[in-house]
């Protein structure tokens, strides 16, 4: 389990790279190298992870959260929980994050607010001349936050996203568009299947992490390739970018609850 001080340790050997970063995600070491594998959400605009043991989808999820909570404060980045099986539960209300929503028909009506709040910012960006939310946050003192959307199991939406084309087309258009105006999302499923990961939705992902899965086809399904099922450890995973097509082994911890708890409240407080 990583603690405080391990997250101390990696932020120094990982400076040059975190600084390059808008929303830096430390994700690990490679296990080919044993160099931290460092990532910019606002690059990778979107991530998905599939695992089939729950326990380590949650494990890795806090683990993300941890990284982001480490680097960023309440005025540089806001939270929106889609919640329907419990994952954040713990967490979400001491965050004191945008929104937790536990329904499906929650998710419609935040999927909306989020349309609406997508359309606002580019309204922002519009008056101010400028094309990003980096590039307005450059120049104005009153920054505008980015907004990280955390989904627990995409499996819940599969049938919402057959029956409802608005919600889909929503959310479509806040997966492609929202990126420029920093909204970004990082979902996760335990049933990587051709239903909940087709590939309209895969494609919203560039960057895609694979736990230990239980068959080569579900391997294929998320990372475009075998071999998540040949994982040594729970606690390996591809990392896999599309922009590439190259997929890595990285080693990743867990972190430690009371720390966890440390950078929650570090993070309420700034």
């Amino acid at each position: 389990m990583e603690t405080i001080k391990e997250w101390d340790e990696s932020s120094t050997s990982t400076d040059a790279q975190v600084m390059k970063a808008n929303l830096p995600l430390v994700l690990g070491k490679r296990k080919e190298s044993g160099e931290y594998a460092v990532l910019d959400l606002c690059s990778a605009c979107g991530i998905l992870m599939a695992g089939m043991d729950d326990f380590f989808i949650s494990a890795l999820y806090e683990s993300i959260l941890a990284s982001l909570l480490y680097y960023h404060s309440r005025k540089e980045l806001s939270f929106l929980f889609i919640d329907t099986n419990d994952m954040f539960f713990e967490y979400s209300e001491r965050l004191n994050c945008l929104e937790t929503v536990a329904g499906l028909e929650q998710s419609k009506k935040t999927m909306q607010w989020l349309w609406n709040e997508m359309e606002r910012r580019y309204a922002v960006l519009t008056k101010a001349k400028c094309r990003t939310i980096q590039d307005f946050n450059s120049d104005n003192a009153d920054k505008m936050p980015f907004i990280v959307v955390c989904i627990s199991d995409l499996e819940d939406w599969a049938d919402i996203r057959e029956k409802d084309k608005d919600f889909t087309r929503m959310w479509m258009e806040v997966s492609q568009k929202g990126r420029a105006v920093g909204i970004h999302f990082i979902a996760a499923t335990g049933y990587p299947t051709a239903k909940v990961l087709p590939s309209s939705v895969t494609a919203n992902f560039p960057v895609r992490i694979a736990l230990k899965l239980p068959n080569a086809n579900q391997s294929k399904i998320v990372i475009n390739m075998e071999d998540a099922e040949k994982l040594e450890s729970d606690y390996e995973m591809y990392l896999y970018d599309i922009t590439s097509g190259k997929a890595e082994i990285v080693e990743w911890q867990g972190t430690r609850y009371e720390d966890f708890k440390e950078l929650i409240n570090k993070y309420i407080k700034e």
